[in-house]
C-alpha cells in the first residue's frame, strides 16, 4: 500500500499487477483483481478510466468480462515519453500536457520493470507505458476480441471438408486451391485484427488444411 500522506490525497488507490501469460508475455489485463491477490482489487487502468470519465473525458463501456486483450498500439516509445527531470527543470511547459492523462512511472532497466508484449518481444516494454495501452484500450472501448477455441474449431472442421472435397473434385488443382484457402484464412484473420479488433486462432485451421490436403490425395492415390 503507498504511504498514508499519500493514500490521503489520493484520489484513489489501485493495484498495478498485471498477469502474464504461460511465456511471459503480457498480452490481457484484470478490471479487478480477486480479493486473495491483495487488498487493493481495483487496477490501476479501471481507477484511471473511472478519474477520467468523472471529468468528462468521452468514454466507452467496460468490458463484461474481468479480462480483456489489451489493444497494443505499438511498441515502446510509440505513445510520447517525456524525461521527469525537464518536467523538474521546467524545461516543459505545463501546457504540453493540458488535456492529455499523463502517468509517471520508470523506463530505466535498473527497475526491472520492463516486459515482454505482442509488439515488444524483447521484453524492453515499461509498464508504465503496458498501463497507457490498458488505459487506451479501455477509453476507447477497442479490447481485442478473442473468437475462441470453439470457432477456430469448427472453421478447421469445415475446411478439412472443403479441401477434402475440393481434391476428389479438381485432383489435378487440389494444391493450388487449397493454398489460395490458407491464403483466404490468413487473409482473413489478418484484416479482421486490423480493422474489427477480432482475433481468430489460424494455427488450427492452417493446419487442418494442410493435413487434409495429405490425406484426401494419399487416399485418393490407394483407391485408385
Amino acid at each position: 500500500m503507498p504511504l498514508p500522506v499519500i493514500r490521503q490525497h489520493a484520489t484513489a488507490v489501485a493495484s498495478v499487477d498485471i498477469p502474464r501469460g504461460d511465456d511471459g508475455s503480457i498480452r490481457s489485463a484484470l478490471l479487478r483483481l480477486p480479493p486473495e491477490v491483495g487488498a487493493v482489487p481495483t487496477t490501476f487502468g479501471v481507477a484511471i478510466y473511472e478519474t477520467a470519465a468523472k471529468a468528462g473525458l468521452g468514454v466507452r463501456p467496460l468490458p463484461t468480462g474481468n479480462e480483456f486483450l489489451i489493444n497494443f498500439r505499438g511498441g515502446a516509445h510509440t505513445f510520447k515519453w517525456v524525461p521527469y527531470h525537464q518536467v523538474v527543470r521546467g524545461e516543459v511547459p505545463p501546457s504540453s500536457f493540458r488535456g492529455h492523462i499523463v502517468l509517471v512511472g520508470v523506463t530505466t532497466r535498473r527497475h526491472h520493470d520492463l516486459f515482454r508484449t505482442p509488439f515488444a518481444r524483447a521484453g524492453d516494454m515499461p509498464g508504465v507505458e503496458i498501463h497507457a495501452n490498458v488505459l487506451e484500450t479501455l477509453v476507447l472501448g477497442n479490447w481485442v476480441r478473442d473468437v475462441g477455441r470453439a470457432g477456430a474449431a469448427a472453421l478447421s472442421l469445415v475446411l478439412a471438408l472443403a479441401v477434402g472435397g475440393l481434391v476428389g473434385w479438381l485432383p489435378g488443382r487440389a494444391v493450388i486451391g487449397a493454398g489460395a484457402v490458407l491464403l483466404l484464412v490468413l487473409g482473413a484473420s489478418y484484416g479482421a485484427f486490423i480493422l474489427l479488433d477480432v482475433w481468430f486462432r489460424v494455427v488450427g485451421p492452417s493446419a487442418a488444411i494442410l493435413l487434409a490436403l495429405i490425406i484426401a490425395i494419399v487416399a485418393s492415390n490407394v483407391h485408385r
